[in-house]
């Protein structure tokens, strides 16, 4: 038997099932449904991986953008959907590419330093990708830690722009 959401646990629930007896239950079917198919539990954690990463939402347009990407597809917006995949894309990739120049940076002033962000940064992703939790409001907390990230990468090329440019004027 398998069930389906929450209806599934309300249901078990107003049977007379406790809570404890439907976790144990959800969790048997869990294991029995990645054992029969790891490889599908596998690419279903690497899309979720890539969702935190690329997760800024263009629901708050309205219209169209709050559809599902799919629903987009069934109505035939394909120019909807390719201006909210571009969205996602060029805005996780920013900030993706962003949080890597920070990690870079940290890892020049010092490689036991870049260790701490680095496994940060790895095991938020893989929690949230072996849980299937590839939503932006799990990546929420750890958010400053991004920017802070971000911005001292910034910093860095910034300040190695500008001791270059001081140090070639003094050669002048």
């Amino acid at each position: 038997k398998v069930f389906a959401g929450n209806v599934a646990v309300k249901s078990l629930l107003a049977q007379g099932w406790t809570q404890p007896v439907v976790d144990r239950e959800f969790r048997a079917i869990a294991f029995k449904q990645v054992g029969k198919a790891p490889l599908r539990y596998l690419q279903r954690c690497v899309w979720q991986g890539a969702a935190l990463w690329s997760g800024y939402q263009t629901e708050w347009f309205g219209g169209a953008f709050n559809r599902t990407f799919s629903e987009n597809l069934q109505r035939h917006e394909y120019f909807v959907f390719t201006l909210r995949m571009l969205a996602r894309i060029a805005l996780g990739g920013f900030v993706l590419a962003l949080t890597v120049l920070g990690l870079w940076a940290v890892a020049r002033q010092g490689p036991r330093l870049a260790w701490l962000p680095a496994s940060t940064f790895l095991y938020i992703t893989a929690i949230c990708a072996a849980l299937n939790l590839g939503f932006v409001r799990y990546r929420i907390p750890f958010e400053p830690f991004i920017v802070m990230t971000c911005v001292f990468g910034l910093c860095n090329v910034a300040k190695v722009r500008l001791f270059g440019l001081r140090h070639r004027a003094a050669r002048a």
